[in-house]
């Protein structure tokens, strides 16, 4: 287990450098629409495989039923017997401790929905592994007044593994982390609005 956080570690960290490089050239979007949530899982992805040095293998939108459920991305590392199943969702307004937001729901639904479990067995008898995750990653745009998006404090609660634990509906020893979960605020800043970007990530163990 302490493998795969490493991995997942250097290649998150990873994920914050290569967005610095694309903001310090351009801002990749028009106005605030944001960016979309198949970069977070495109860069991390990228990463883990560049770390896992060819032990590794990917999907993006791993289908598991037949009305467009799918997982944003499967990562199967065979030579650590796992597979991490991403779900990456963009924050908007509000705080992080909602129990109706849509990451929490995702990732939910890969812990208890019958077709996901399913799946997972299937998979599992293909493939051979003997761990899960889940990785939950989230971009958040904040600033000091909280309009139109996060007040800077709301991101601490993302540390807050009590909170992980209740609002997923696992026990504490299954959610595993490298010394902290990993946030840093990252370069760009929008002088408008004082807002910084944020990219945020928890690894789930099943």
């Amino acid at each position: 287990m302490e493998e795969v956080i490493n991995l997942v570690e250097n290649a998150f960290k990873e994920t914050h450098k290569d967005y610095n490089d694309v903001f310090k050239k351009f801002y990749p979007a028009q106005g605030s629409n944001g960016f979309t949530e198949r970069n977070q899982t495109f860069f991390f992805t990228k990463n883990l495989l560049a770390e896992a040095k060819g032990q590794a293998i990917c999907w993006q939108e791993m289908p598991f039923g037949n009305k467009g459920e799918h997982f944003d991305t499967l990562i199967h590392i065979s030579n650590h017997d796992s597979v991490i199943y991403i779900e990456a969702k963009r924050f908007r307004g509000g705080v992080i401790k909602n129990q109706d937001n849509s990451l929490v729901k995702d990732v939910k639904r890969l812990c208890n929905e019958g077709k996901a479990i399913k799946f997972r067995e299937e998979l599992q008898s293909k493939l051979g592994f003997k761990n899960e995750y889940i990785l939950a990653i989230a971009d958040i745009w904040a600033r000091p007044d909280g309009k139109g998006g996060f007040k800077h404090k709301d991101i601490h609660n993302w540390n807050d593994i009590n909170w992980l634990s209740g609002l997923f509906g696992l026990d504490n020893a299954k959610i595993a982390y490298s010394n902290t979960t990993l946030h840093s605020k990252l370069d760009l800043k929008v002088p408008e609005t004082k807002q910084q970007y944020n990219l945020l990530m928890a690894l789930i163990k099943l």
